[in-house]
């Protein structure tokens, strides 16, 4: 009797042995698995990041009060730059309120904000593809005017 409990004793010992093995054997693989599912979801963010636009820089001119047909050269009055989907513009020494178009000129889609001249503001407009004009129109009557291309 005693001999069969040991057999016993003995079998269950292999197959609670066995059952340890497989078990850290599937947390070995749960635990790739996540980390191989971390690094795919990583790897294009990554990617992306690498070949993300960089800040476009927008020239964007005065035009005369009394004749709207030609940009004058002023003093560069107004910065304005395209990153990741936004238009930034800033006023240099200006605290008045102004309204902004941005137009895409190959659909006609038109995209207006009033803010404050007197500090930075952002456009949110996407990455879609085209050509844009960017108009500002300030409190005093100044106009400013560029254009910017997204491939």
């Amino acid at each position: 009797m005693r001999n069969i409990a040991k057999k016993l004793q003995i079998r269950f010992s292999d197959a609670k042995f066995a059952e340890t093995k497989i078990l850290n054997r599937m947390k070995s693989a749960l635990i790739f698995a996540l980390l191989f599912l971390c690094g795919c979801l990583t790897f294009p963010a990554t990617l992306y990041a690498d070949n993300a636009p960089s800040t476009q820089p927008i020239k964007m001119e005065k035009r005369d009060k009394l004749s709207n047909s030609r940009p004058t050269d002023a003093i560069e009055e107004l910065t304005c730059e395209f990153s990741g989907g936004r238009l930034y513009f800033e006023f240099q020494n200006c605290a008045e309120s102004c309204n902004v178009d941005v137009t895409r000129l190959d659909t006609n889609e038109k995209i207006s904000l009033t803010g404050n001249s007197g500090s930075t503001f952002t456009i949110t407009m996407g990455n879609e593809p085209g050509f844009y004009e960017v108009t500002v129109n300030t409190q005093s009557g100044d106009t400013y005017i560029g254009y910017f291309s997204l491939d």
